[in-house]
């Protein structure tokens, strides 16, 4: 691929315009934050549901505009779903969301940062609450997907890849509060995870199932990967960033040497457009199908541990400055594109059997450009 020299603040310009366009269109958070054809507003599914954990990456988008722009109009378009993220939260059953991170760092924690909202902030403590009742205390882990009281199940006991990414929910708690518990709880599971899902090459596992009842170790699982054993690019991506989040917590140094672990494996796996397979360990009889998310993902965890260590940086920036300008390609972003219905930014995000646009794409990608630019707030 030939060197782009990119206008970072004329590419987040082109975000935000797509930003207005789908503020007129998106008044509730009841998506699934997965693009049909491109349209986010056309695949309902309602914020209550358990399984809606996606929308926040597109709150998350809103307020760095709102944070580049400084115009109130996004304040108050963000002001609308207060109800309704109080209400998936203190009214609804949390007993099977693991993902409340990803919903209430992007919107709750958010909102406090930006405006210094108290009733906000009171709605993520609660989330953070929530979260670390999903500890196993035998297993050491945040529990993924099931019912605390499930005793049978093939997702009963289970830890996952993702999760590194809802610890700094929990972090951010501890910071707020000095409760040490909300610390304890995220680096148990940070620890838990290097223990039991990275391997010795710096790949990692999607999923680990432990008994649930004394926390004997059972072995590997998969859900979003290739197989059990393969390695899973957004998975590899979510614990990039994870690690190096929960290292500026905590200046732990195992987590910033896992980390860069992490990352050296997903770089030395990237092919020539700076693009992960959607899966590092796929068969040679398997699509080579990319993933842009995965790829938007590490480009952020890549920034934030330059930022960290002053003896990667230079090189962690530049990788993540090329993962960037390739996603900026035609054949990998619609912002340049004349369809007026179009949504979604990225294409080729991996969503379960078929390729399409997804929420936390675009907000990783959103989220790099402002770091280039030296002018992202961030949230997690």
């Amino acid at each position: 691929m030939g060197v782009l020299v990119m206008d970072y603040n004329n590419q987040i310009q082109k975000v935000i315009k797509r930003i207005n366009k789908n503020m007129k269109k998106i008044n509730h958070p009841n998506l699934s934050g997965v693009a049909e054809n491109g349209i986010y507003s056309a695949n309902i599914k309602a914020f209550n549901d358990i399984e809606q954990w996606v929308f926040s990456f597109y709150t998350g988008m809103v307020f760095h505009a709102h944070n580049y722009t400084k115009d109130s109009k996004y304040l108050k378009y963000l002001n609308s779903f207060q109800e309704d993220y109080n209400d998936k939260i203190y009214k609804y059953n949390m007993d099977t969301i693991h993902d409340l991170g990803f919903l209430y760092s992007l919107y709750s924690v958010a909102m406090y940062k930006t405006t210094g909202d108290n009733k906000a902030k009171e709605t993520a403590l609660k989330a953070a609450d929530e979260l670390a009742k999903r500890f196993n205390i035998y297993g050491g882990y945040i529990n993924a997907w099931e019912r605390m009281d499930s005793t049978s199940g093939e997702k009963v006991g289970l830890m996952i890849a993702d999760c590194m990414m809802n610890l700094p929910l929990l972090f951010w708690a501890y910071q707020e509060t000095g409760h040490v518990f909300y610390k304890d709880v995220a680096t148990a599971h940070a620890d838990t995870t290097l223990k039991y899902m990275v391997r010795d090459d710096y790949s990692i596992c999607h999923a680990y199932k432990f008994d649930r009842g004394n926390g004997t170790q059972i072995g590997e699982r998969n859900f979003c990967g290739y197989s059990v054993g393969s390695a899973w690019a957004r998975g590899t991506s979510w614990a990039i960033y994870g690690y190096a989040v929960a290292y500026r917590y905590t200046n732990n140094i195992e987590y910033l040497k896992t980390a860069k672990g992490l990352a050296e494996f997903f770089i030395a796996n990237l092919k020539e457009d700076y693009i992960p397979l959607w899966d590092f360990r796929i068969d040679e009889n398997t699509p080579k199908l990319l993933d842009t998310s995965a790829a938007a993902i590490a480009a952020c965890g890549l920034l934030e541990i330059s930022e960290l260590d002053e003896v990667i940086k230079d090189k962690y920036k530049n990788i993540a400055t090329k993962i960037v300008e390739s996603l900026s390609l035609p054949k990998y972003c619609t912002l340049d594109e004349e369809d007026e219905s179009m949504e979604a930014i990225l294409k080729l995000v991996q969503t379960g059997d078929k390729q399409a646009g997804a929420m936390f794409g675009d907000y990783f990608y959103m989220e790099a450009l402002m770091r280039l630019e030296n002018c992202a707030e961030i949230f997690w």
